[in-house]
């Protein structure tokens, strides 16, 4: 069985976006390029302000967003079960979260034939 293996370096924000684009396969309902770049955003924001104005302003900030773009966004990220209500607050889904320094993944897939 061949192994396809890279470890790659990265800094914080293309940490998420990576981790992101490597699990994005795995949900049921698939993030665009962009909601991935904004739920990464998110992520790199202490949970506490995450999804505050505060919070919001500074992903609109860093992604030259206008107020409408990201409503629009964040809309469809909850009809895609990417952001949930926990207690009345918006939270990111959990399993969207790599570990903190260093994510391993292991994936096999089998090709079953037509």
């Amino acid at each position: 069985m061949k192994i396809i293996k890279k470890k790659v370096k990265l800094n914080t924000k293309d940490y998420y976006k990576t981790h992101l684009m490597i699990i994005n396969s795995l949900l049921p309902v698939k993030m665009t390029v962009k909601e991935i770049e904004i739920v990464a955003e998110f992520m790199q924001i202490d949970s506490l302000i995450r999804f505050t104005s505060k919070g919001k302003k500074i992903v609109k900030k860093n992604l030259n967003l206008s107020d409408g773009g990201l409503s629009n966004h964040i809309k469809k990220l909850r009809e895609k079960k990417i952001i949930i209500k926990l207690e009345g607050e918006d939270i990111l889904l959990s399993m969207l979260f790599p570990e903190e320094d260093e994510q391993f993944y292991n994936f096999i897939i089998v090709n079953d034939g037509f």
